[in-house]
């Protein structure tokens, strides 16, 4: 069944009409035909039938989806500027991981130009969208604007960051997962953290957390993080 994000709340047995855009990607492209059922999203979930009426496309909502395909808590990723291809990859995984949030981060060893992250911006949100609606989410991941590690500032029940080293004592995710309603986790680019860098982030009250004995790439690890997150938050 295909999912839907609609711009306003929805009610039963009203009538929602598609502004052009969706209309014309909904006939032209997904060759959606009257009768068709889909699932219509603003927050809750409405099942609804497609029709055409007087030319427009509409659809007539008629029941309430009671599935809510969110995570208990609400799960923000701190990722550092990586490649195009490796970001996009991030932005589309940790959608469909559950991530109520992404804050893309700057910091020592980001080679990312932020202009063209300002440039990209809406084709970043168009990805995000299409992840949310193919998955089935009830709500459509936030993608912040770029910020330096210094102006890093959010409040959670639990704040991590993947890094290991002699000087700091990793903990499992497991160890720290606790029915927080309010999850961060903050991942770093190909090159890693500096130790100046992990000494900020402990001060501003970031536990280190280790993703197992291997190396991982920056976009690995965000999954990795992210999937183990919301497997022990359930």
């Amino acid at each position: 069944m295909q999912q839907i994000f609609v711009d306003k709340p929805l009610k039963l047995n009203e009538i929602y009409e598609f502004d052009e855009p969706k209309a014309h990607h909904l006939v032209h492209v997904l060759r959606i035909s009257k009768g068709t059922r889909v699932r219509l999203v603003h927050d809750f979930a409405y099942l609804a039938t497609i029709d055409f009426i007087n030319g427009k496309v509409v659809a007539i909502v008629e029941q309430i989806d009671e599935n809510f395909n969110e995570l208990p808590c609400d799960l923000i990723l701190v990722q550092a500027l990586i490649k195009k291809e490796k970001w996009e990859l991030v932005l589309q995984k940790a959608s469909e991981l559950g991530c109520k949030k992404i804050i893309p981060l700057i910091t020592s060893r980001t080679i990312i130009d932020t202009k063209r992250f300002d440039q990209k911006k809406i084709r970043y949100e168009k990805i995000l969208l299409e992840a949310c609606q193919q998955c089935k989410r009830n709500q459509v991941t936030q993608l912040a604007d770029p910020i330096n590690l210094n102006n890093l500032d959010i409040k959670a029940d639990l704040k991590m960051v993947a890094y290991e080293s002699v000087n700091y004592q990793a903990q499992k995710i497991s160890e720290l997962i606790n029915n927080q309603k309010r999850i961060v986790i903050v991942i770093g680019p190909e090159g890693g953290f500096d130790a100046q860098e992990i000494a900020l982030l402990t001060a501003k009250g970031y536990k280190c957390v280790s993703l197992g004995n291997k190396i991982l790439r920056s976009e690995t690890a965000s999954m990795y993080a992210l999937s183990v997150i919301g497997e022990l938050a359930k």
